[in-house]
């Protein structure tokens, strides 16, 4: 039962790990593209 809970918890780590990695990289290249219409 306590590997079954730290699975779950672990996987849950993860989830929150790449979609706060994928938020971090929208907002990233977001600013980039915005810089370089700016530029332009």
């Amino acid at each position: 039962m306590q590997s079954i809970a730290y699975i779950c918890k672990y996987i849950s780590d993860m989830i929150l790990v790449i979609f706060l990695n994928s938020f971090v990289n929208t907002l990233h290249y977001g600013y980039y593209y915005q810089t370089i219409l700016t530029i332009e």
